[in-house]
């Protein structure tokens, strides 16, 4: 379900997977030197939605993390993402200390995470992404986009399920349904198969097929 408000769009987003399939959306529409602003409270969803716009951009979403400890990642896709994480930088020099400016972000595409913290730090022009808790996995996502995305936004169609079509999947490795490649659980499709999967392999049900050799730990090359 999605409300306009003026140049506001509030997204519904009922499940991790619509989250990550919103992200896939905006990704399909940015640009080499476009600003993603994410604001939301720890467990919001701002690295899931990251994990989308990276897959929206032709990259591998199972790359993304969260970026806390360094600060800053980077993504291959058709378009590079760079990947921040605001918590523990004060300003501008911080950024600019771990390579923030005009020559990294010309040619990538920004995601800042906690970018409230920085917010005047940020670009006049630049895509503000605010995801609220609800009930369960369900987030009320408001876009608030700035400058030229305001045009971007009105010419994209939000109004779709965002639960139907658009996400890639693959069997899961546990039960067999449809596990989303960007979903928080990939190669598997819920929390619950995941630790079953885990739990298989303590217990002896899950083996592996032959002896290991050393192409399999180092990748062909032998230690000296």
């Amino acid at each position: 379900m999605t409300d306009s408000e003026g140049d506001t769009l509030t997204i519904q987003s009922h499940s991790v997977e619509s989250t990550v399939q919103l992200g896939e959306k905006i990704g399909r529409i940015c640009r080499p030197g476009d600003v993603i602003a994410l604001i939301g409270e720890l467990g919001a969803g701002k690295t899931q939605f990251i994990r989308g716009l990276v897959g929206g951009l032709n990259g591998d979403p199972r790359q993304v993390s969260s970026p806390t400890f360094i600060m800053m990642c980077e993504y291959e896709a058709d378009v590079r993402v760079v990947h921040i994480d605001a918590y523990r930088i004060s300003g501008l020099s911080d950024l600019e200390s771990i390579g923030y400016g005009d020559e990294l972000l010309g040619k990538s595409i920004a995601a800042i995470e906690w970018a409230d913290l920085i917010a005047r730090d940020l670009p006049v022009d630049h895509l503000a992404v605010e995801i609220q808790h609800g009930e369960n996995e369900a987030r009320c996502i408001t876009l608030i986009p700035r400058g030229p995305w305001q045009a971007r936004l009105v010419q994209f169609d939000f109004k779709s399920d965002l639960r139907a079509g658009g996400v890639k999947s693959e069997p899961c490795r546990k039960c067999g349904q449809p596990a989303s490649t960007s979903g928080a659980h990939f190669p598997f499709c819920s929390e619950r198969c995941r630790l079953a999967d885990l739990n298989s392999w303590f217990e002896g049900e899950n083996k592996i097929s032959r002896p290991m050799t050393e192409d399999d730990l180092y990748g062909g090359e032998q230690l000296h």
